[in-house]
């Protein structure tokens, strides 16, 4: 029989789920780091805090701000409302597996506390895309 992979703590759900989510990482040894946006600044701060270097909804709003300062959104290609945009939706997947059938074997306040943690994401989501619409690039 199959050894079940080890739980992860809240935490670090949260990190790989909002990671994931907007395509950055706090950790440049991170093996998806090709695809993701390294931001140092920010887990340097943090460890400066003495805070762990996570993706939590508690630093979310700071690692988006530093991740829409990054020259990447613009050369990319895509304007600031269409990214934010992109992660909204990929944020509304991981709610809508939670919530299906990828979500039941999971108890039911662990389900709960991360769905809540990603619509904690979605409000800061569409209040930026807000002011991205007001403050066009």
């Amino acid at each position: 029989m199959a050894t079940p992979f080890p739980e992860k703590s809240f935490a670090q759900w949260q990190d790989d789920a909002l990671s994931n989510i907007l395509s950055v990482t706090l950790d440049n040894a991170n093996p998806k780091r090709g695809t993701r946006c390294y931001l140092k600044s920010v887990a340097d701060e943090l460890r400066s805090e003495g805070l762990a270097v996570l993706i939590t909804t508690q630093v979310f709003e700071r690692v988006l701000v530093a991740r829409l300062d990054e020259d990447m959104v613009v050369a990319s290609g895509i304007s600031v409302f269409e990214y934010l945009v992109g992660s909204w939706q990929m944020s509304q997947t991981v709610v809508s597996n939670l919530c299906g059938a990828k979500g039941k074997a999971l108890d039911l306040a662990v389900r709960e506390a991360r769905v809540q943690a990603l619509r904690e994401a979605q409000l800061l989501l569409v209040s930026y895309m807000g002011l991205s619409l007001q403050i066009p690039d």
